[in-house]
């Protein structure tokens, strides 16, 4: 019998997360049951869910979000009793920590960006409880988690920086769906056709730098009138992006499709000539995790462009893969480019060097894998420490 495992997001799934909905499909030695304490209306097919809140029952939501109930956590498991508890980000943590103690199960948590970099005076200026229970249950989870994940170096040294103990956080990459994000069935050779084009998929957050890449593909259209950009995602800073644009004549050198369907987005970075995510640091100090979707490119044999932030760098290769170039730097996002546009050949050998190193480092299933082994070990070693327990009480 497989070990049930519970999965906690405190919203899920949302709909920037797709890559916590694949990490769940593709575990095999365990049994993972999502628990959540208010669902989206529609759950991803095929996945085991247990809603704390469901509908009409808001009360709970509201009393579990203030309280962090165990009683009402484990009462969404209707019986069942997981060997281990996951939860992703590090306040959702703190919020599943009373069920793991209740339960005498281990408590791994992987964060993924904001929750390792934002101060205690930010998480508390966003007047969001959960994050007002993790400042204060901070200190209890670094003591009782029993494992400590991040998806990348920059993030474990950000962690440790705050204080977490360097031998208990360890680099986990969730990865890519390599069959899924793979080169079209032309191998990508319809790049080298006229009607190219160069794919940004960010939301519209001022970490982004989508107005940074505005400024410079003013730059590329005016050395390549033939060059288009188009942009996916959509959020506050739509209308000002969008104001941008036409202050900058870009017309119809810049398509915003504004948010798409997986499926679609998987077709735009086939057939793009070239992925770029030009991030840079805002104000709040917030910076990217990784830029999975950077590995989700270089999965598809398309070369990417990403700034020196945050783990951008760690998703690509330099000159190999891609090229990484400073961020909020116009200058050499221009020209990085122009260099891809105007050589389609080398774009696309840097594309396939790309996916053998996504195969090698990011494949969903080696790191699903990875981490079960994580889970079994903490499994066992909590019955051993049960056992002993018991032992020494008889």
């Amino acid at each position: 019998m497989k070990p049930l495992i519970a999965v906690y997001r405190t919203i899920f799934p949302a709909a920037s997360e797709a890559f916590l909905v694949e990490q769940v499909r593709h575990l095999r030695r365990v049994e993972p049951i999502v628990v959540t304490r208010n669902g989206i209306a529609q759950m991803p097919a095929g996945l085991n869910c247990a809603v704390i809140a469901p509908p009409g029952h808001k009360w709970r939501k509201h009393w579990f979000t203030a309280t962090r109930s165990a009683s009402l956590f484990l009462a969404a498991l209707q019986g069942r009793r997981p060997q281990l508890i996951h939860a992703h980000f590090g306040p959702d943590a703190v919020m599943a920590l009373p069920a793991a103690r209740r339960l005498n199960v281990p408590l791994v948590v992987t964060y993924h960006g904001y929750d390792a970099m934002f101060s205690d005076r930010q998480m508390l200026s966003d007047l969001v409880p959960t994050q007002w229970h993790y400042v204060l249950g901070r200190r209890q989870l670094m003591r009782e988690a029993a494992c400590i994940l991040v998806v990348s170096d920059f993030l474990r040294r950000q962690l440790i920086a705050r204080g977490f103990d360097e031998h208990r956080v360890r680099v986990h990459h969730i990865g890519v769906d390599t069959d899924l994000f793979k080169p079209p069935g032309d191998g990508g050779a319809d790049r080298l056709a006229q009607g190219r084009y160069v794919l940004n998929v960010a939301r519209h957050v001022d970490v982004k730098g989508i107005s940074v890449l505005l400024r410079a593909w003013r730059k590329v259209a005016d050395r390549h009138p033939d060059a288009q950009l188009l942009q996916v995602g959509s959020g506050p800073l739509t209308e000002s992006l969008l104001q941008l644009c036409n202050e900058l004549g870009l017309g119809q050198s810049v398509r915003f499709l504004g948010a798409q369907a997986h499926s679609r987005v998987i077709d735009l970075m086939q057939h793009a000539s070239a992925v770029v995510l030009c991030s840079l640091t805002p104000p709040s100090g917030q910076q990217e995790a990784l830029g999975i979707v950077l590995n989700e490119a270089s999965a598809c044999g398309v070369p990417v462009i990403g700034s020196r932030n945050g783990g951008i760098p760690e998703a690509i290769v330099d000159g190999e893969t891609g090229f990484v170039v400073p961020e909020n730097d116009c200058e050499a996002l221009t020209a990085r480019l122009c260099e891809l546009w105007q050589a389609p050949v080398k774009a696309r050998a840097m594309g396939l060097k790309g996916r053998e190193f996504v195969l090698k480092h990011f494949n969903i299933r080696v790191q699903s894998t990875h981490l079960e082994d994580i889970y079994l070990q903490l499994i066992q070693a909590g019955s051993h420490d049960r056992a002993m327990r018991v032992a020494s009480k008889s």
